[in-house]
Formats: structure tokens, C-alpha cells, sequence
């Protein structure tokens, strides 16, 4: 949520959204997917308790129904599941061989995403590095610069059992850099250091 304050963004879609907490802040319109029905079941009540009206999650899995709900979206937020087999499938005659995969070029897609529009994507760290098939999309988020800073998190900050990064992707960024974080021992009373990984992503 930090970071997308720090950009301005007042509208977040949030696919394979989980619990959906980013739906608890007021100031977001929030748009949420989440494919297991007990997770939509408990974010519907933790955004009817809260009093937030701007927040909505639907029943669906992100793959199958890529939502187009508004014209162009500011913001694009998921924690990707590990572990998520893709199905065979394609899309503008390209074939995606991992969610990841999917998820990134999806997301900054010029259909999908605003002209300054934000990606937030919490997704394995070998998949920055060692998957063959993320290659091109890598190649492609690097030379168009629109990768803004990759942060390592701590392993607790999801349930999976792997190293985790946040990848902070930005269209129309001026600067030219990528900032590469090390916030897993930024921390204060055992939770995350958001105003040290902020300035770290933004500042140096």
C-alpha cells in the first residue's frame, strides 16, 4: 500500500488476491480475483466490517478471467501463487509457460495498464534469474525500463517455502537504474520496515 501512495494510485486491481487486505483501505477503488471461495468469503466480511464500499472481489480465477472492469487500470497488485500449474493457453500468439509468465506481460500489457500505471508483483526469486521461459519477458520489462527496483523479503512475508522478491514494475519511468533492495532484515518490531524500503526503492 505504501508504495502505491507513494505513486498516487487511487486504483488497484488485485488478481489471485488472497485474504484481499489491500481492499481495507478506504482511499483505494479495489478490484479483487481470488479462486478459492473461503479466502472471497472472508474478504467480503473483512470489508463489510471495515465500512469500505470501494472494495470488490469476485469468485475467479485470474487466468481464466483477466478483468478488463475498468478502462485502464492505474495499478496491478498480486501475491502470485507458488506452485500454480499453467494451463496450456495463449494469448496475442504467445504461448505462457509459467503464471509468472502470464502475470507480467498481462499486466503490462498497453491494453491493461495506464500510460504511468504500477505493477506490484510478489513472485518467487529464481524466477527472476533461473527460468528459461521468463527469458523474453525479462529481456523485454529491462529494455523497455520499466523495471523500477526488485526487493528480496523476508521468508515469513508469505506462506510459501522459498525465497521471495517484490518486483516493482513502472511505465514511463524517467530514471534510467534499478534499484536493487536487500529488505530482509529490514524490520521493526518483527514486522516490515516500509518507510526504510521505501527509501531504499525510491532514494537509494
Amino acid at each position: 500500500y505504501e508504495i502505491l501512495k507513494k505513486e498516487n494510485v487511487t486504483e488497484v486491481y488485485n488478481p489471485f488476491s488472497g485474504l484481499g487486505s489491500l481492499g481495507l483501505y478506504p482511499d483505494l477503488k479495489y478490484a479483487g480475483q481470488e479462486f478459492d471461495r473461503q479466502s472471497v468469503l472472508v474478504s467480503k466480511i473483512r470489508y463489510y466490517l471495515s465500512g469500505n464500499r470501494n472494495a470488490v472481489v469476485n469468485n475467479r480465477n485470474s487466468v481464466e478471467f483477466w478483468d478488463h472492469s475498468f478502462a485502464k487500470h492505474q495499478s496491478i497488485v498480486s501475491v502470485l501463487p507458488v506452485g500454480y500449474k499453467m494451463p496450456e493457453m495463449q494469448y496475442a500468439n504467445y504461448n505462457f509457460k509459467t503464471l509468472e509468465d502470464y502475470f507480467l506481460n498481462l499486466s503490462m500489457d498497453e491494453v491493461t495498464l495506464c500510460e504511468r500505471g504500477v505493477v506490484l508483483a510478489v513472485l518467487p526469486t529464481t524466477r527472476l534469474y533461473s527460468i528459461k521461459s521468463l527469458f523474453q519477458t525479462r529481456s523485454r520489462l529491462v529494455s523497455n525500463n520499466h523495471v523500477e527496483a526488485v526487493v528480496a523479503l523476508p521468508r515469513y512475508f508469505t506462506q510459501a517455502n522459498a525465497d521471495m522478491s517484490l518486483l516493482v514494475l513502472k511505465k514511463g519511468r524517467q530514471a534510467d537504474s534499478i534499484r536493487m533492495v536487500d529488505a530482509t532484515s529490514m524490520l521493526r518490531g518483527g514486522r516490515l520496515d516500509y518507510e526504510r524500503i521505501l527509501s531504499a526503492i525510491y532514494f537509494g
